[in-house]
């Protein structure tokens, strides 16, 4: 049986097509979570995918109304898909920028409890964070296979290293929510 669950660093994968769209105006930034996740999957059996996010800064809600308001009923579009879970990060103001707080942490635990729990027998990590480089380490000890998507000039080379196969991003696979 092999049993696929994808994990989606959305705020690696937002900057990554928010590049590419520069380039490549074709490339979306609002993408479908669920189709990205059942093209990774292929004829193996989705299990489940895991998206995390912040929620948008609140001053954005007094300084581009439009803008909060697409973002909130994104997330909320997201949440209401099939086989997807949103997890939230935590906002934190320091000298007048926004930084995520507790997002890598909690994607790392989450893959480690799938593992250890045997929810899934392969983990699609969709990040280019090397950050999660032990979870992947560990992961891949107990005998999980391991997959990484990336985007063309984004990724850690050791993240590469120890995962099983390294899948870079087609704009095929980013279809508008």
């Amino acid at each position: 049986m092999n049993r696929v669950k994808v994990f989606i660093d959305n705020s690696n994968v937002y900057k990554s097509l928010s590049e590419q769209h520069i380039v490549d105006p074709n490339w979306i930034k609002q993408y479908d979570p669920l189709f990205l996740a059942k093209i990774l999957a292929g004829s193996r059996e989705l299990v489940g995918v895991n998206f995390y996010c912040t929620n948008p800064p609140p001053i954005l809600k007094k300084t581009n109304p439009k803008a909060f308001a697409l973002q909130e009923s994104y997330y909320s579009r997201i949440a209401n898909l099939d086989k997807v879970i949103v997890h939230f990060g935590t906002l934190t103001m320091n000298d007048g920028q926004y930084f995520e707080k507790n997002l890598d942490t909690q994607m790392a635990v989450d893959i480690m409890e799938g593992a250890f729990l045997n929810h899934y027998d392969t983990l699609i990590l969709v990040s280019s964070d090397g950050d999660f480089e032990s979870s992947v380490r560990k992961v891949k000890d107990i005998g999980k296979r391991v997959e990484i998507l990336f985007f063309k000039d984004n990724v850690s080379q050791n993240l590469k290293k120890v995962s099983d196969l390294n899948k870079r991003a087609r704009r095929s696979y980013f279809r508008q929510l």
